[in-house]
């Protein structure tokens, strides 16, 4: 292939990042970096420009920010990111706002990757791959998800 260009720079401040992990996209065309060395995600424009960074802690108290972001997939503009150090899964709304946790701290072992595949939402968790039917768990319970495991590895 051919280069064509690359975007952040190494360190903390706003557009650079300390071990950039996964990579999703918004229907805006937003770009979606977690930075697993700043504890955080990262979103540029299609055009490559920096944004915004969120997952520091909420003053609300109901989100203590992320210890390792790894994974992350976006669906109907709904971002899940995986926290690789506290085992858990949260959601965001695309601007970055914390709106629940659908799988609690300590459930997964050290989540990595993340992928919608159908209606589920795909986890990588050390020699599993868990799936969770999001869309059902959506629609019956908006703001209070819980976490249900329908799938098993393989």
């Amino acid at each position: 292939g051919e280069y064509l260009s690359s975007f952040g720079k190494k360190g903390t401040g706003d557009g650079e990042l300390l071990g950039p992990q996964y990579i999703a996209q918004d229907s805006n065309g937003n770009i979606f970096v977690t930075d697993f060395g700043n504890a955080r995600v990262a979103v540029f424009d299609e055009d490559f420009n920096f944004l915004f960074n969120f997952g520091k802690k909420d003053n609300s108290g109901k989100f203590a920010g992320f210890s390792g972001p790894s994974g992350i997939a976006i669906i109907d503009d709904i971002v899940y990111v995986a926290d690789n150090i506290t085992g858990a899964i949260y959601y965001f709304d695309n601007s970055g706002n914390y709106l629940d946790t659908l799988v609690k701290p300590r459930t997964l072992s050290s989540p990595e990757a993340l992928r919608i595949y159908q209606d589920n939402l795909l986890i990588a968790d050390g020699n599993k791959i868990y799936s969770i039917d999001i869309i059902i768990l959506i629609s019956f319970f908006p703001s209070h998800i819980k976490y249900i495991f329908f799938c098993c590895s393989k």
